[in-house]
């Protein structure tokens, strides 16, 4: 019990101040949409069911835009009634109805920019999305070590005084623990989730493996490299694309890119969890017809279940009940994070002084 203690101290130590910075920057992240509707009014506008020569439009006007190349290009829907344009140097908004430009930004230059960019990579790239994968599988594992160490002890909780009643270090381990008991279903959840979308390749093949009978369906047409100048899909692509799913919400648009020369559209059943949807049609350019179609509400059982770690982790689903749930973890894992390195530091600066 001695090791387990040492362990959960000392790699509590190394990932406490930057499961803090995940626990409040996630947390403000679920007000994003609030933030961006204050910011800009544009985005309040009553959400239409845009056709395809909407889309189509649009989608044309985003790559003028931004001639030196487009990631991504998100339809408007429910709370952001804009077309959101992912370039490699930013993001900018289009207004639905004349796609002029509302906003464009850079990743430091918004408040939800950088929230997002230290939530998402510690503004260190994908080196820093994987640490932050590694600090996640770290965090879970310590909540599980956590609540081993506390059962012992678990006669003299009190939930009247989970509150630290003072600065004392002897208060904020009490803290740290009764805190940490009340939380480790929050720590694990979030902490597992954001591991599960981090290394997501890995953890889908770990569900379909446990739950699948076949593998998911990938992408298996052969993509011609090297087309020249493709272009935005027209009218007619699009609205092939759209029928091809026509029970289905398209969510985004990817161009042509040198890894996949193919026009790829995204799409959302009613019934798929994450709300990006993973389902998908694939164009090759110059061509009305379909390449390849993957729907998502037929995957295999694994890939259905690795389908909610997203929207279990930011809180896309579940409503307000969830939401207030998301919210009150962050502040919960925020202490817990803080706690621990604050009681060493006292600790420390009592040694210091004896």
């Amino acid at each position: 019990m001695q090791l387990l203690r040492l362990i959960h101290a000392y790699v509590g130590l190394a990932v406490g101040v930057i499961l803090a910075l995940y626990a409040i920057t996630g947390g403000a992240l679920l007000f994003k949409d609030e933030i961006w509707r204050m910011q800009y009014p544009e985005l309040k506008a009553e959400l239409h069911a845009a056709a395809p020569s909407e889309h189509a439009a649009a989608f044309r006007q985003a790559l003028k835009n931004f001639p030196d190349g487009v990631n991504a290009i998100k339809v408007p829907r429910d709370g952001v009634s804009a077309y959101h344009v992912y370039t490699d140097d930013g993001e900018a908004l289009l207004n639905a109805h004349d796609y002029s430009m509302i906003y464009q930004w850079r990743w430091n230059q918004t408040l939800t920019g950088v929230l997002s960019e230290v939530h998402f990579h510690l503004v260190a790239a994908d080196a820093g999305k994987k640490v932050g994968g590694v600090v996640a599988l770290a965090s879970a594992l310590l909540a599980l070590a956590g609540v081993v160490l506390w059962w012992p002890t678990r006669r003299s909780f009190r939930l009247r005084r989970v509150p630290a009643q003072s600065l004392r270090r002897g208060e904020l381990l009490r803290m740290h623990r009764d805190f940490g008991i009340l939380s480790a279903v929050s720590v694990v959840l979030f902490s597992a989730t954001a591991a599960g979308v981090i290394f997501y390749p890995q953890a889908s093949a770990i569900l379909n493996g446990l739950f699948s009978e076949r593998a998911p369906d990938a992408l298996t047409v052969t993509a011609a490299a090297n087309i020249p100048e493709p272009g935005a899909p027209t009218e007619d692509q699009v609205t092939v694309a759209m029928a091809a799913l026509p029970q289905a919400r398209l969510i985004a648009y990817y161009p042509p890119s040198d890894s996949r020369a193919l026009h790829y559209f995204r799409f959302r059943h009613l019934d798929e969890p994450h709300p990006n949807g993973r389902s998908a049609v694939y164009l090759r350019p110059g061509e009305n017809f379909v390449a390849q179609v993957i729907d998502a509400s037929q995957a295999p059982a694994g890939e259905r279940a690795a389908q909610f770690l997203y929207p279990l982790h930011a809180a896309m689903i579940g409503g307000k009940a969830y939401t207030a749930f998301a919210i009150a973890s962050a502040v919960a894992i925020g202490v817990i994070a803080l706690s621990g390195p604050l009681a060493y530091l006292r600790r420390r600066s009592r040694r210091s002084g004896s």
